[in-house]
């Protein structure tokens, strides 16, 4: 055992975590209340590094590949950006540093988990997955051109093979984040954007029957949605869990509509004399 390479490795990751820390406290202080969250957040971290070690030292073509923009849609859907940004930036170090202290490695995995945080936040569709692992196919090749130009390394075989293993790293970091955002949301709590769309869907058996018991307070609740989720796009808040929340908050009318016809009528009333 080399006891100072130990100890750098210790200081380093320390460095890492302490520093990461210290900005989730910054931008999101409620997180320490959260222990779901953190414990999200530390499965992530945990998992990528520890397949990391398993796979990157010693396989230079797999490295390329390795899918580490999938810690960063996953913290990015389920915590936040914020979140996902700290965390790539972590893992990307550690995954240079475990591929021979690689700088190519180090910024391939930057670069492919802050596009993909870009990518994924706030996405409303499944096919937001796939367009998410073609954009960091991309970012990914033009990081390793850039740097085989800075190296003047252009030996086309070795540029094929890379640039395989480069959109490979996309594709998978697409696959792996949609296959498992649901259930990590499912354990830890979280409520994901798939969700809030089903919810939202005029078919949801509460919504269908809040029109076709209440349809005056189902239209209204609609009118309240629209405008609700222009107010959340304005202010920086989440406009589709707000316009769900809308969609929903004059659900209990359902349980004595004649009751809620009665004010429906008396509000149409008061609006024609007004």
């Amino acid at each position: 055992i080399s006891w100072e390479g130990l100890c750098g490795q210790i200081v380093l990751v320390v460095a890492l975590v302490g520093s990461y820390a210290a900005l989730l406290y910054r931008f999101q202080p409620d997180l320490a209340l959260r222990t779901r969250r953190l414990l999200l957040i530390g499965l992530v971290l945990v998992v990528f590094t520890a397949a990391a070690k398993l796979l990157v030292p010693g396989r230079v073509g797999f490295a390329y590949a390795f899918p580490l923009a999938t810690a960063a849609m996953l913290l990015s859907l389920l915590v936040g950006p914020h979140v996902a940004v700290g965390g790539t930036i972590v893992l990307a170090v550690l995954v240079g540093l475990l591929g021979g202290s690689s700088l190519e490695l180090t910024v391939l995995g930057i670069v492919g988990g802050l596009v993909a945080t870009l990518r994924i936040w706030r996405a409303q569709r499944s096919s937001a997955f796939l367009f998410t692992g073609f954009v960091v196919s991309v970012a990914n090749l033009v990081v390793m051109l850039a740097f085989r130009l800075v190296a003047r390394d252009l030996v086309l075989s070795a540029l094929l093979k890379d640039g395989v293993a480069c959109a490979i790293n996309g594709l998978l970091s697409a696959a792996l984040s949609f296959a498992t955002f649901g259930f990590l949301g499912t354990v830890f709590g979280q409520v994901t954007v798939l969700q809030l769309m089903e919810l939202s869907n005029p078919n949801h058996p509460l919504l269908r029957r809040l029109m076709q018991e209440a349809p005056g307070t189902y239209y209204h609740s609609i009118i309240v949605g629209n405008l609700a989720e222009r107010a959340a796009e304005l202010v920086g808040a989440d406009p589709l869990l707000v316009r769900v929340g809308a969609y929903f908050h004059d659900v209990g009318k359902v349980i004595k509509p004649e009751v809620a016809r009665l004010f429906e009528a008396a509000w149409r009333a008061a609006g024609s004399h007004l």
